[in-house]
């Protein structure tokens, strides 16, 4: 089982073995442009590094995000049992926002 909590702090910086810092600034250029992104789906057979990848990108982005974008990560296997996956992907989106800070604007 691949423990997370290691990896949230993986950069590009400290390790980049396969040189994969070009893919990600182009994919973060990609989702910055004016072109509509459907979703973006990281494919690989297990150990090729994805977790690793979508991590590093994570941080790349959070590292220079003028435009203060809000970058979660879900890992669509582990929430596979999901009965309701939307809730994965909803709870991921909610953890961005402080509960007073929102609970006050809907108020």
């Amino acid at each position: 089982m691949t423990d997370y909590n290691l990896m949230k702090d993986f950069t590009f910086h400290e390790r980049d073995e396969f040189t994969r810092e070009p893919i990600a600034e182009k994919i973060i250029k990609l989702l910055d442009s004016d072109i509509e992104v459907s979703p973006l789906i990281i494919d690989g057979k297990w150990g090729t590094g994805k977790t690793e990848f979508c991590f590093k990108l994570k941080n790349l982005i959070e590292e220079n995000n003028p435009n203060d974008y809000k970058v979660g990560y879900v890992n669509a296997f582990q929430a596979d049992h999901a009965n309701e996956p939307l809730l994965t992907l909803i709870a991921e989106v909610a953890s961005f926002y402080d509960e007073k800070t929102t609970s006050e604007r809907i108020l």
